[in-house]
Protein backbone atom coordinates (compact mmCIF):
# COMPACT_ATOMS: atom_id res chain seq x y z
CA UNK A 1 0.00 0.00 0.00
CA UNK A 2 1.18 3.72 -0.34
CA UNK A 3 1.25 6.03 1.92
CA UNK A 4 -1.38 8.09 3.35
CA UNK A 5 -2.38 10.96 1.92
CA UNK A 6 -0.81 13.01 4.89
CA UNK A 7 1.89 10.67 4.73
CA UNK A 8 2.72 11.65 0.84
CA UNK A 9 2.63 15.24 1.20
CA UNK A 10 5.13 14.94 4.48
CA UNK A 11 7.23 13.02 2.29
CA UNK A 12 6.89 15.48 -0.83
CA UNK A 13 6.92 18.39 1.71
CA UNK A 14 10.23 17.71 3.14
CA UNK A 15 11.80 16.52 -0.47
CA UNK A 16 11.10 20.34 -1.94
CA UNK A 17 12.35 21.31 1.44
CA UNK A 18 15.56 19.50 0.28
CA UNK A 19 15.35 20.76 -3.33
CA UNK A 20 14.96 24.37 -1.96
CA UNK A 21 17.98 24.37 0.24
CA UNK A 22 20.12 23.28 -2.48
CA UNK A 23 19.05 25.96 -4.99
CA UNK A 24 19.76 28.63 -2.36
CA UNK A 25 23.35 27.18 -2.08
CA UNK A 26 23.85 24.78 -4.20
CA UNK A 27 27.89 24.31 -3.93
CA UNK A 28 27.31 24.19 -0.41
CA UNK A 29 26.84 20.35 -0.97
CA UNK A 30 29.67 18.93 -2.42
CA UNK A 31 28.19 15.47 -2.93
CA UNK A 32 25.30 12.89 -2.87
CA UNK A 33 25.91 12.17 0.43
CA UNK A 34 25.90 15.52 1.71
CA UNK A 35 22.17 15.49 0.19
CA UNK A 36 21.06 12.26 1.49
CA UNK A 37 22.67 13.07 5.08
CA UNK A 38 20.31 16.49 4.91
CA UNK A 39 17.50 14.42 3.99
CA UNK A 40 17.65 11.80 6.62
CA UNK A 41 18.03 14.54 9.30
CA UNK A 42 15.21 16.29 7.89
CA UNK A 43 13.07 13.04 7.67
CA UNK A 44 13.90 10.62 10.77
CA UNK A 45 11.39 10.73 12.71
CA UNK A 46 8.69 11.74 10.29
CA UNK A 47 6.72 8.38 9.65
CA UNK A 48 6.42 7.08 12.49
CA UNK A 49 8.00 3.47 14.27
CA UNK A 50 6.40 0.18 14.60
CA UNK A 51 6.86 -2.16 17.42
CA UNK A 52 8.88 -5.36 16.24
CA UNK A 53 9.47 -9.01 17.48
CA UNK A 54 13.01 -10.45 17.95
CA UNK A 55 11.92 -13.92 17.79
CA UNK A 56 13.29 -14.42 21.46
CA UNK A 57 10.58 -12.69 23.45
CA UNK A 58 12.02 -9.06 23.46
CA UNK A 59 10.11 -6.58 21.61
CA UNK A 60 11.82 -3.39 19.84
CA UNK A 61 10.69 0.11 18.67
CA UNK A 62 12.26 0.81 15.04
CA UNK A 63 11.65 3.52 12.69
CA UNK A 64 9.88 3.48 9.59
CA UNK A 65 11.86 5.44 7.76
CA UNK A 66 15.31 3.91 6.80
CA UNK A 67 18.21 4.91 5.04
CA UNK A 68 20.38 2.80 3.08
CA UNK A 69 17.92 0.01 2.98
CA UNK A 70 19.27 -3.13 1.41
CA UNK A 71 17.13 -4.44 -1.56
CA UNK A 72 14.79 -7.31 -1.76
CA UNK A 73 16.19 -8.67 -5.18
CA UNK A 74 19.45 -9.24 -6.63
CA UNK A 75 20.79 -7.27 -9.19
CA UNK A 76 23.79 -7.03 -11.94
CA UNK A 77 25.49 -3.90 -13.27
CA UNK A 78 26.73 -2.12 -10.57
CA UNK A 79 27.58 2.00 -12.30
CA UNK A 80 27.14 0.49 -15.78
CA UNK A 81 24.65 1.38 -18.10
CA UNK A 82 23.00 -2.26 -17.97
CA UNK A 83 22.43 -2.17 -14.64
CA UNK A 84 18.78 -2.92 -12.35
CA UNK A 85 18.24 -4.37 -16.13
CA UNK A 86 16.58 -7.52 -14.17
CA UNK A 87 16.13 -8.90 -10.88
CA UNK A 88 17.37 -12.48 -9.73
CA UNK A 89 16.75 -14.21 -6.80
CA UNK A 90 19.28 -16.79 -5.54
CA UNK A 91 22.47 -16.24 -4.09
CA UNK A 92 25.68 -16.01 -7.06
CA UNK A 93 22.97 -14.53 -9.13
CA UNK A 94 24.12 -10.94 -8.85
CA UNK A 95 24.28 -8.83 -5.86
CA UNK A 96 22.05 -7.09 -3.36
CA UNK A 97 21.84 -3.21 -4.06
CA UNK A 98 20.29 -0.52 -1.50
CA UNK A 99 17.81 2.13 -2.15
CA UNK A 100 18.96 5.62 -0.80
CA UNK A 101 15.82 5.98 1.81
CA UNK A 102 12.21 3.67 2.13
CA UNK A 103 9.47 4.13 4.21
CA UNK A 104 8.48 0.53 5.79
CA UNK A 105 4.88 -0.61 5.65
CA UNK A 106 3.89 -0.95 9.04
CA UNK A 107 2.40 -4.29 8.51
CA UNK A 108 5.23 -5.74 6.95
CA UNK A 109 7.47 -4.51 10.31
CA UNK A 110 4.51 -5.82 12.79
CA UNK A 111 4.50 -9.59 11.06
CA UNK A 112 8.09 -10.49 10.68
CA UNK A 113 11.07 -10.56 13.07
CA UNK A 114 13.83 -8.13 13.95
CA UNK A 115 15.97 -9.70 11.28
CA UNK A 116 13.71 -10.23 8.71
CA UNK A 117 12.55 -6.84 8.89
CA UNK A 118 16.13 -5.31 8.97
CA UNK A 119 16.54 -6.86 5.34
CA UNK A 120 20.41 -8.17 6.03
CA UNK A 121 20.23 -11.88 6.32
CA UNK A 122 20.59 -13.49 2.68
CA UNK A 123 18.55 -16.93 4.63
CA UNK A 124 15.71 -14.28 5.29
CA UNK A 125 15.80 -12.56 2.37
CA UNK A 126 15.53 -15.65 0.22
CA UNK A 127 12.39 -16.68 2.06
CA UNK A 128 10.96 -13.46 2.14
CA UNK A 129 11.32 -12.92 -1.81
CA UNK A 130 9.99 -15.88 -2.60
CA UNK A 131 7.01 -15.30 -0.11
CA UNK A 132 6.16 -11.56 -1.95
CA UNK A 133 7.01 -13.34 -5.71
CA UNK A 134 3.80 -15.62 -4.57
CA UNK A 135 1.15 -12.90 -3.24
CA UNK A 136 1.86 -14.59 0.63
CA UNK A 137 3.06 -11.49 2.24
CA UNK A 138 2.37 -7.60 3.00
CA UNK A 139 4.07 -5.22 0.74
CA UNK A 140 7.42 -4.39 2.03
CA UNK A 141 7.78 -0.32 1.09
CA UNK A 142 5.16 2.21 1.41
CA UNK A 143 7.53 4.55 -0.67
CA UNK A 144 11.13 4.50 -1.83
CA UNK A 145 13.41 7.48 -2.76
CA UNK A 146 16.33 7.33 -5.03
CA UNK A 147 18.94 10.46 -5.35
CA UNK A 148 21.37 11.40 -7.98
CA UNK A 149 23.87 14.43 -8.13
CA UNK A 150 26.49 15.98 -10.87
CA UNK A 151 29.05 17.86 -9.18
CA UNK A 152 31.80 20.98 -10.44
CA UNK A 153 33.74 19.66 -12.94
CA UNK A 154 37.05 21.07 -13.70
CA UNK A 155 36.45 21.80 -17.01
CA UNK A 156 34.02 23.68 -18.23
CA UNK A 157 34.44 26.93 -16.11
CA UNK A 158 33.76 24.89 -13.15
CA UNK A 159 30.28 23.46 -14.63
CA UNK A 160 29.47 19.67 -14.95
CA UNK A 161 30.14 18.46 -18.27
CA UNK A 162 27.54 17.39 -20.87
CA UNK A 163 29.32 14.02 -20.22
CA UNK A 164 28.77 14.65 -16.48
CA UNK A 165 24.98 15.02 -17.21
CA UNK A 166 24.87 12.03 -19.22
CA UNK A 167 26.02 10.34 -16.73
CA UNK A 168 23.60 11.97 -14.12
CA UNK A 169 20.82 10.62 -16.48
CA UNK A 170 22.24 6.89 -16.56
CA UNK A 171 22.06 7.08 -12.96
CA UNK A 172 18.80 8.16 -12.85
CA UNK A 173 17.19 5.52 -15.45
CA UNK A 174 18.90 3.13 -13.24
CA UNK A 175 17.37 4.17 -10.21
CA UNK A 176 14.09 4.04 -11.69
CA UNK A 177 14.43 0.25 -12.68
CA UNK A 178 15.60 -0.46 -9.32
CA UNK A 179 12.85 1.21 -8.22
CA UNK A 180 10.24 -0.68 -10.25
CA UNK A 181 11.79 -4.16 -9.62
CA UNK A 182 11.33 -3.43 -5.71
CA UNK A 183 7.75 -2.18 -6.27
CA UNK A 184 7.17 0.93 -3.52
CA UNK A 185 3.82 2.06 -3.42
CA UNK A 186 5.15 5.26 -4.51
CA UNK A 187 8.68 5.67 -5.64
CA UNK A 188 10.80 9.33 -6.31
CA UNK A 189 13.54 9.29 -8.17
CA UNK A 190 15.43 13.06 -7.91
CA UNK A 191 18.54 14.21 -9.56
CA UNK A 192 20.26 17.24 -8.77
CA UNK A 193 23.09 19.30 -10.98
CA UNK A 194 25.44 22.04 -10.20
CA UNK A 195 24.41 23.51 -13.95
CA UNK A 196 22.44 26.42 -14.11
CA UNK A 197 20.36 24.09 -16.13
CA UNK A 198 19.44 20.72 -17.30
CA UNK A 199 19.06 20.73 -21.14
CA UNK A 200 16.71 18.20 -22.70
CA UNK A 201 14.95 18.12 -19.00
CA UNK A 202 11.69 17.04 -20.61
CA UNK A 203 13.37 13.82 -22.67
CA UNK A 204 15.48 12.78 -19.55
CA UNK A 205 12.25 12.54 -17.36
CA UNK A 206 10.14 10.75 -20.28
CA UNK A 207 12.97 8.48 -20.87
CA UNK A 208 13.34 8.12 -16.64
CA UNK A 209 9.75 7.15 -16.42
CA UNK A 210 9.54 4.91 -19.68
CA UNK A 211 12.46 3.08 -17.38
CA UNK A 212 10.41 2.25 -14.26
CA UNK A 213 7.01 1.71 -16.75
CA UNK A 214 8.41 -0.65 -18.34
CA UNK A 215 9.21 -2.74 -15.16
CA UNK A 216 6.41 -1.99 -13.45
CA UNK A 217 3.78 -0.62 -15.33
CA UNK A 218 0.73 -0.25 -12.93
CA UNK A 219 3.86 1.80 -10.27
CA UNK A 220 3.36 4.86 -9.78
CA UNK A 221 6.85 7.12 -9.90
CA UNK A 222 7.09 10.77 -9.69
CA UNK A 223 10.57 12.73 -10.62
CA UNK A 224 12.31 15.46 -10.39
CA UNK A 225 15.36 17.40 -11.75
CA UNK A 226 16.48 20.34 -9.68
CA UNK A 227 19.52 22.44 -11.05
CA UNK A 228 20.28 25.71 -9.89
CA UNK A 229 18.17 28.01 -11.73
CA UNK A 230 15.16 25.39 -12.81
CA UNK A 231 13.24 22.71 -11.37
CA UNK A 232 11.36 20.31 -13.72
CA UNK A 233 9.05 17.61 -12.12
CA UNK A 234 7.10 14.65 -13.95
CA UNK A 235 4.25 12.51 -11.90
CA UNK A 236 1.32 12.40 -10.00
CA UNK A 237 2.91 15.15 -6.87
CA UNK A 238 -0.02 15.66 -4.49
CA UNK A 239 0.93 19.54 -3.94
CA UNK A 240 2.10 22.02 -5.99
CA UNK A 241 5.69 20.79 -5.98
CA UNK A 242 8.43 22.85 -5.75
CA UNK A 243 6.52 25.89 -6.57
CA UNK A 244 9.08 28.53 -6.31
CA UNK A 245 11.69 26.54 -8.20
CA UNK A 246 10.00 26.18 -11.61
CA UNK A 247 11.64 27.71 -14.56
Amino acid sequence: MPLANDEQDRLESLLVQLAGRFVERPFDYFSERELQAEFYALARGAFGEATVADGNGRHHTVSLFRHEYNTLGRYRGGAKKEAFLQRYSRQGEGDVGALDFAVLERAFAEANKLLTVINKDETCRALLRAAVDAGHKPAILAAGVEFKMAHVSKQAGGEPTTADLNQLEAGLLADCRKLAHERPGIAYAIAFSHTASIPNAGQVLARARGQFMAHHPKGDVRLALIARETAHIDGAWRSAAFPSLRP
